[in-house]
């Protein structure tokens, strides 16, 4: 088999994840992410590489002690794929961000809001008991068929 030529792509960005606002409670992982269809990293003629970026304040973010910044080339490097982390997000997290991806024939930009909610403990712990129950009778619940479907296959 031979290869074949990366397709050409020139158009501005095109979203294959458009983000979305975001509600996190205080002092959870908040993640945002999104992705865009926008050619080769490097665009073979000019060599002006894409850019992608999430940006708050008009500043792009870079990695830190809180925060995560990933991203992602697939699909034969034509699509990247941006993630934001803010480790425990708090109130001051809150607010607009911004995805940002440009390539040599536009850009590609879409806000998004970050919402943290400052849950009472109390009722905090409350919903988090009561999903590890859930997760526990989850568990006994597929216990109990593979038990039976042992019990099944021995009798045979």
């Amino acid at each position: 088999l031979t290869s074949f030529p990366a397709p050409v792509f020139a158009h501005p960005p095109i979203w294959n994840a458009r983000p979305g606002n975001v509600r996190v409670s205080r002092g959870d992982k908040a993640v945002l992410d999104c992705s865009a269809t926008v050619g080769q990293q490097y665009n073979t003629v000019s060599m002006e590489p894409v850019h992608g970026a999430w940006t708050r304040f008009g500043r792009e973010i870079e990695n830190g002690p809180a925060t995560l910044v990933t991203q992602e080339w697939t699909d034969d490097d034509i699509v990247i794929h941006l993630r934001l982390e803010i480790m425990s997000a708090q109130e001051t997290d809150m607010g607009e961000y911004c995805c940002r991806v440009k390539n040599q024939y536009g850009v590609l930009e879409k806000k998004v809001v970050l919402e943290v909610e400052d849950i009472d403990e109390e009722y905090g712990e409350e919903e988090k008991v009561l999903e590890m129950k859930r997760d526990l009778n989850e568990l006994i619940r597929k216990q109990m068929k593979i038990y039976s479907a042992m019990a099944q296959y021995s009798d045979q």
